[in-house]
């Protein structure tokens, strides 16, 4: 994957998971990230990471 596909990797998930409910409190303080080709939901409130899946299915 070149740096150009990343960032486009990045910016979708940002979009796409940015204020998604978090599993463990519901909170809308939630953001999306990439971690080893795996996309990952953290909550700011409780600190809770639900696994959404690989990059590849996103």
């Amino acid at each position: 994957m070149d740096a150009n596909t990343l960032n486009e990797a990045f910016a979708f998930v940002q979009r796409t998971y940015r204020r998604a409910p978090c599993d463990g409190c519901r909170s809308l303080e939630t953001w999306g990230t990439i971690y080893e080709r795996v996309v990952i939901v953290m909550c700011d409130n409780c600190g809770w990471a639900s696994r959404i899946g690989p990059l590849a299915a996103v």
